[in-house]
């Protein structure tokens, strides 16, 4: 009886420690299989986190490519800051809202020239050209409503004197020599390549118009150049292009230079809308003659915008 009673508690320590043994192996592979899960989950945290920084770090040197240096290329690089900016304003084409947002466009006089109402004479004068150039639809339209404010069309001394022999221009037009500046005109206006480069609207909001005072001299015909909310190189950039102008006022600003010694001189300055195309900044340029207490516009330019050679046929006045 005690040699039974003996092997059978020899048999439950046995037992028991076999179980204790079976027990603490599953603890360990259970703890093993808890780190072979968090080191996998590490890993896939880890590979998570490398591919993300490798991501941004290849659209940043993407991006990187895309921008163009300031150094070896400012007018690509200036361009294209702002297309970034001016693609943030809302573009219209509706008569109303421009000729409201015109003339509510701050003013910079920092000579303090202006008198009386002029500022609003400038933006009216600027908001109605703009309307009317913009929605004519024939050039005996345009034509017709310049000369009813005293511009007249220019002759060809004056025309290739401010922009340059029209001989290439009658070759593009497949015009005779012999054509008149008004029958080169009334061509262009038809000729699809301007038509397609025309202004149709123009961008309005806080920051998307200026009008800045200043004054002419000879040999210096502007004082100041646009600043305000923009900034100056996103309102000027490294490029510029006038556009071609077939009328003019009945004094020029030169005349009142010559005569008075100085002009005062005025920017309207806006964001130009053209479908399908880059926007870019537009400059309406008037000057004052004191004698019929007249602003006229005498000349438009675009810049900060060289991409194609719409650049100088979007505003031909």
């Amino acid at each position: 009886m005690l040699l039974q009673s003996g092997w059978d508690m020899a048999v439950q320590v046995q037992g028991r420690n076999r179980l204790q043994r079976a027990e603490r192996v599953q603890s360990l592979n259970q703890d093993a299989l808890q780190r072979h899960g968090m080191r996998k989950s590490t890993r896939i945290v880890m590979i998570c986190v490398i591919v993300g920084i490798g991501a941004i770090a290849g659209w940043f040197a993407w991006s990187q490519l895309r921008t163009p240096c300031e150094a070896s290329d400012p007018v690509a690089y200036w361009e294209f800051r702002g297309q970034r900016v001016y693609n943030r304003f809302e573009a219209t084409t509706d008569p109303a809202k421009m000729r409201e947002s015109i003339l509510q466009a701050p003013v910079e006089d920092p000579e303090n020239l202006l008198r009386g109402d002029d500022a609003m004479r400038i933006r009216e004068s600027v908001s109605e050209f703009l309307l009317a150039r913009i929605g004519a639809d024939s050039p005996e339209e345009y034509i017709a409503w310049m000369e009813s404010r005293g511009y007249r069309f220019k002759n060809l001394e004056e025309f290739e004197r401010d922009n340059g022999p029209i001989e290439w221009l009658l070759n593009e037009l497949g015009l005779e020599p012999t054509a008149s500046l008004r029958e080169v005109f009334d061509a262009l206006w038809e000729y699809p390549p301007s038509q397609r480069a025309r202004i149709s609207g123009i961008c309005v909001g806080d920051g998307a118009m200026l009008v800045t005072v200043g004054h002419g001299v000879k040999h210096r015909p502007m004082s100041r150049r646009p600043e305000g909310r923009l900034g100056m190189m996103l309102w000027v950039g490294m490029s510029s292009s006038a556009c071609r102008s077939w009328l003019r006022p009945p004094v020029t600003r030169d005349e009142i230079v010559e005569r008075d010694g100085s002009v005062r001189t005025a920017l309207v300055s806006l964001i130009a809308h053209v479908p399908g195309s880059g926007r870019r900044p537009l400059h309406v340029a008037l000057f004052h003659d004191p004698v019929e207490d007249q602003w006229w516009i005498d000349m438009i330019a675009v810049n900060n915008y060289s991409g194609t050679s719409d650049a100088w046929t979007c505003m031909e006045f």
